[in-house]
């Protein structure tokens, strides 16, 4: 697992809101994401690359093992927020937005 994926997991396990606030500001800064932090991500999901030009939005959710790659944008569209299942492998450049399901194992 690359630093920025460990440092994400660790500020979104953590009440600390300062120390979130500046491990978001760091990873934005650094590494050119928007992946706020989400109890609906789990603990298990790698972010490749050092998360670089990913955009996450607040309300998706997103399963277990999944793997994602960089310049990945989630996000709301047309009927809510998409629902990531689990062990999903999402590669570069991908969108999805819009209220849609991705099942386990796609």
């Amino acid at each position: 697992m690359n630093v920025a994926t460990r440092l994400y997991h660790k500020a979104n396990k953590s009440k600390n809101k300062i120390y979130r606030f500046f491990v978001r500001q760091f990873l934005s800064l650094f590494f050119n994401c928007d992946v706020p932090f989400n109890k609906n991500i789990a603990s298990t999901v790698g972010f490749h690359h050092n998360m670089r030009g990913m955009v996450i939005s607040l309300a998706c959710s997103i399963g277990e093992n999944c793997e994602i790659y960089h310049h990945v944008t989630i996000g709301a569209g047309p009927g809510g927020y998409p629902k990531i299942g689990n062990n999903v492998l999402i590669y570069t450049g991908a969108v999805i937005v819009g209220g849609i399901t991705v099942g386990d194992g796609a």
